[in-house]
This record gives structure tokens, C-alpha cells and sequence, in this order.
């Protein structure tokens, strides 16, 4: 299952995606994932310990620098 986080100028949605795949992903353990949102990891950590494929950026905007 491939969960898609969005964010545009209304702010966040998070979504099953069904369809084509997102422009950049971050795929990781769920822990590493959920590591991510209280801020007790950060984006390197979580790309070092996972695989991203798109722009740092993309995952920055929703998670923090």
C-alpha cells in the first residue's frame, strides 16, 4: 500500500494512492516513517535508514528541514 501525503497552499492530505506513482518517495520502515512527524527523526536520517527517489525538498516541506 502506497500512503501519498499532499501539500498545497490549503495544507496537508494524506491519501491511499491507487493511481500512477507520486514524483518524489520515501520509502522506509513505518517506524522511520513515523519517526518522522514528532520530529524525532530528521529527513537525512530517515533517507540514510530508507531510499529516496525525487527531490529532498518534497518530503522537507511536510516534515521540517
Amino acid at each position: 500500500m502506497t500512503l501519498a501525503v499532499r501539500v498545497d497552499e490549503t495544507g496537508a492530505r494524506v491519501a491511499i494512492e491507487l493511481d500512477g506513482q507520486p514524483e518524489t518517495v520515501l520509502r522506509a520502515d513505518p517506524m522511520v516513517v513515523l519517526g518522522l512527524a514528532p520530529g524525532m527523526l530528521t529527513i537525512e536520517q530517515a533517507i540514510v535508514a530508507g531510499e529516496l527517489r525525487g527531490e529532498r525538498h518534497d518530503p522537507a516541506a511536510i516534515f521540517g528541514p
